[in-house]
């Protein structure tokens, strides 16, 4: 069975079978005759817990099993490309309990325990979830980092969830500013049972969740001011002090601007800083909006320091409900662990961290609006290239373009495919010139050219142009290793090679993606060719999930004039 099939069939079988959780254990219930496991159950404790389960009294007396194994299902951002969503973490034997260490206060941990015979073959197995918490206090205690960000059809109200064992969720209240008394406009349940159309999982079902610290009011009203406080909430009812947040209104539905945009830099490198500071200075970027990170040489993985880094930064200077964009600029890693750091970037508050195989879905994916901060998430697009000149040029680029080039200023290339069609159809809808060709076309052709917008698949780079691409030109190549290497000089990927061909933005899977993962370039193009939005809000709205695999390259800025 291949691996997305069986991970189907896992959360099928969660679906069914996963028992209701508690803080203690469980109370021993019959379960059909002739199978292992009789009863369970699970205690949170702190940064652990503690599974245990009994076994039917014919299963011991007929040697049924010969041991039990137990797996944890691994959190969607340790999953990837041929990783196995199970992880082994003992073979207990006939043992009836184990206690897990080394989980994180707060989250949320699904075990899978299996009873197997003197061949090895699973016989029986039951699903457990497991709540890990410090201890309660007399009363909750007061939130941390609270902040708000309002789009044009709602405010959001976020903040760090509390780690302890015994917190229930939390209450949000909101007066206006000319107003003294607050009211109660909602709740944030610590955990709650959600479906799978929801978090993503490839099938409808429901399992635990913990929320995370965000609540969208959308009864906000136009013209109006509003202050929000939040506490929390414990299992006996208790109330933590309340927090309050400054006054904020609805914002206008537009793109972001200059000063919303934080330009993230390799600090020690020139190149990286000269990227950043002529970006800057060229689109009005104030220079107080380069954050310089310390980062490992580039052959070196990045480490969870670095998110936390941008976090702290966000935070500790007011920022994190004003900045809409951040721009990793030449010198800044591609890769996170086994995701892209851009995809990480676009939600550096793991407000969207409950996928599974491929990724959370975004909650911009397919939308036909702007860029809403009160999701929770960022637009990220790189200024990066093979070169340092090919990352500065990028924005100037996209500026002159920006003065003389509309959709119908070249032609447009796509590959037989769901995806090509779609292409095809929203060129006509916008008026651009469009072809169509089989998938291993542009191995022994090259394009027109007049071509400047491709969204194509099939076969590993080559160059196909006998001519630079066309000022303002977007293209991009659905392949698993389009971005594995952005200065490699031994291997040539579709990104860096297009970049170097000359386009001016691109984008590609930094990790294997899956197809269902990969930047959808006939949505990019269709939002990108309307003249409404810039290219990051094209590549947000045109890409299936964050936290995973893709990464744009280019002036995040980067519009069309409307038609």
């Amino acid at each position: 069975m291949n691996f997305r099939a069986w991970f189907f069939l896992l959360l099928l079988f969660l679906a069914g079978c996963a028992p209701v959780v508690r803080a203690e254990f469980f109370s021993p219930a019959a379960i059909t005759p002739g199978r292992v496991f009789v009863s369970a159950g699970v205690a949170s404790l702190d940064e652990a817990v503690e599974l245990r389960w009994t076994y039917a009294d014919q299963a011991l007396a007929a040697g049924m099993f010969t041991g039990v194994k137990v797996f944890r299902l691994r959190n969607g951002d340790e999953m990837g490309y041929r990783i196995d969503p199970l992880a082994l973490v003992e073979d207990v034997g006939s043992s009836e309990s184990v206690r897990i260490q080394g989980l994180a206060n707060g989250s949320r941990a699904i075990f899978v325990i299996r009873a197997y015979d003197e061949t090895g073959r699973d016989i029986d197995e039951i699903v457990l979830f497991g709540f890990p918490g410090s201890k309660g206090r007399d009363l909750p205690p007061k939130i941390e980092n609270i902040y708000v960000s309002a789009g044009p059809y709602g405010i959001s109200v976020f903040w760090d969830c509390l780690p302890q064992a015994n917190i229930s969720g939390y209450e949000v209240s909101r007066r206006r500013e000319d107003e003294t008394e607050y009211a109660v406009i909602g709740r944030v349940d610590k955990v709650v049972m959600v479906s799978g159309r929801a978090t993503g999982a490839p099938a409808r079902i429901d399992l635990p969740e913990v929320q995370p610290g965000i609540f969208r009011d959308r009864l906000a009203l136009p013209g109006m001011k509003y202050v929000y406080q939040v506490r929390a909430t414990d299992s006996d009812g208790r109330k933590g002090p309340a927090v309050e947040t400054h006054p904020i209104s609805l914002a206008d539905d537009r793109s972001p601007g200059p000063d919303e945009i934080l330009l993230l830099a390799r600090k020690g490198s020139s190149d990286s800083l000269n990227v950043a500071r002529h970006y800057a200075e060229r689109r009005g970027v104030p220079l107080e909006n380069i954050l310089e990170l310390s980062l490992p040489p580039m052959e070196q993985g990045l480490k969870p320091q670095v998110i936390d880094t941008i976090r702290k930064h966000l935070l500790s200077n007011n920022l994190a409900g004003k900045i809409r964009v951040m721009v990793p600029c030449y010198g800044v890693q591609l890769r996170y662990g086994n995701r892209a750091l851009d995809s990480i970037l676009m939600d550096p508050f793991e407000r969207f961290a409950w996928g599974r195989v491929m990724g959370t879905p975004g909650p911009s994916f397919g939308q036909n609006m702007h860029h809403d901060p009160s999701l929770g998430t960022y637009l990220v697009s790189r200024l990066d290239g093979p070169t340092p000149e090919i990352a500065m040029g990028l924005v100037d680029k996209a500026l002159e373009a920006e003065k003389i080039v509309t959709p119908q200023s070249g032609s447009a290339f796509f590959t037989f495919s769901a995806f090509g069609k779609e292409g095809m159809v929203v060129a006509k809808r916008h008026g651009v010139q469009a072809r169509v060709e089989d998938r291993n076309f542009a191995i022994s052709n090259n394009l027109s050219d007049e071509s400047m917008w491709m969204f194509a698949d099939g076969h590993d780079y080559r160059a196909i142009r006998t001519s630079p691409w066309p000022l303002g030109s977007v293209a991009g190549f659905l392949k698993s290793n389009t971005l594995s290497r952005m200065r490699d000089s031994k291997d040539k990927y579709w990104v860096p090679g297009l970049l170097e061909e000359g386009v001016t933005a691109t984008y590609g899977a930094v990790v294997e993606p899956y197809v269902q993962g990969y930047t959808r370039g006939d949505i990019l193009l269709d939002r990108f060719w309307s003249g409404r939005y810039t290219f990051a809000e094209a590549f947000a709205m045109a890409t299936p999930t964050v936290r995973w695999a893709m990464s744009a390259v280019g002036d995040p800025l980067y519009k069309l004039k409307a038609q």
